[in-house]
């Protein structure tokens, strides 16, 4: 996902989490603390998968992985 902390507290090409498959229909809760960097934050040698439009959200995330050092990395554009 991707939110407006995206490349400026956070990884610029958004941050990942991981949610269990949901066997009923009903209210989902998702620990944003768990939210991690991709791999691509740390190398080079990796591509990055940028966050799909339905995955980005229009206020900051402030839990979770933070940016990995570095300068602020550009947004993905909107």
């Amino acid at each position: 996902f991707a939110d407006m902390t995206s490349g400026h507290d956070s990884y610029g090409q958004g941050r990942y989490i991981d949610l269990p498959r949901v066997a009923s229909q009903g209210p989902v809760v998702i620990d944003l603390n768990r939210a991690y960097n991709p791999p691509s934050a740390f190398t080079s040698y990796t591509t990055a998968i940028l966050a799909p439009r339905d995955n980005r959200v229009d206020f900051a995330v402030t839990a979770g992985e933070k940016r990995y050092g570095g300068k602020p990395q550009p947004q993905p554009a909107q």
